[in-house]
């Protein structure tokens, strides 16, 4: 009997900011996938020296390293109470974008810091809620990162944008619906690693790198739709929050 081919994806796993260890399970063993890393988990000493070597040795296998940002969070203040966690575009409406200059000075900083720390620079970037917009994308073009990733709200798939390419992944533990299926990529945080649905999910699927396949066509609507959707669940949170 001929069997059936596992569904490949692209797997990020993500650093927080409070993270100080980094263990993964052993079905992950010898397994490609992204490492996504916010630099200022190093600058002030969260990350210990324990998970910068376990990370180190994986960078050196088949893993990728991944930037977050600097610090991860806004420049400006939000009081209000609502979600500060983005560094590269804040959907406050009356806080004016980051600029092209403010964007490469963060960018380069934090991609310094990985240099420095693991000896590897990111090959891809994940602005910090996967909010960025055409700035960001200059300096990632003439950083260069080989790709970016994006938030998947519709099921889109990797893509490229002018010469860098676009990675749209889906929350493994949040996203479990039909986009799921279509879309490329797919993300977890390190301390979530361990639940049973994760295990089960990653068992079942091939882990691959951003470079074993080739990107598609996705129309500009779709694209719109995606970005818009994607503002408006953020400040839908951001609208939950103050209420």
């Amino acid at each position: 009997m001929k069997k059936t081919r596992k569904e490949q994806k692209i797997l990020t796993i993500y650093v927080n900011l409070p993270d100080r260890e980094f263990d993964i399970p052993h079905f992950l063993e010898g397994k490609p996938f992204n490492i996504a890393i916010c630099p200022y988990s190093i600058v002030n000493q969260t990350l210990s020296d324990r998970a910068i070597e376990k990370i180190t040795d994986l960078l050196h296998k088949k893993c990728l390293l991944v930037q977050r940002g600097y610090r991860g969070r806004c420049k400006y203040d939000h009081i209000d109470g609502t979600d500060p966690w983005h560094e590269n575009l804040c959907t406050e409406w009356s806080n004016p974008s980051i600029s092209l200059n403010e964007q490469s000075d963060i960018m380069l900083r934090g991609k310094s810091v990985l240099l420095r720390t693991f000896g590897f620079a990111p090959y891809g970037y994940q602005a910090p809620n996967h909010l960025w917009d055409t700035n960001t994308l200059k300096v990632v073009e003439v950083m260069p990162y080989k790709f970016i990733m994006d938030k998947n709200m519709i099921g889109l798939s990797m893509y490229n944008k002018h010469s860098v390419l676009v990675i749209p992944e889906v929350n493994i533990l949040k996203d479990n619906d039909d986009k799921t299926m279509f879309s490329s990529g797919a993300y977890v945080a390190m301390d979530r690693l361990r639940d049973d649905y994760v295990h089960d999910y990653l068992s079942s699927i091939e882990l691959i790198t951003p470079f074993d396949i080739s990107p598609e066509r996705n129309s500009l609507e779709k694209l719109t739709i995606n970005e818009q959707k994607k503002r408006i669940s953020k400040m839908q949170r951001d609208l939950d929050n103050l209420l």
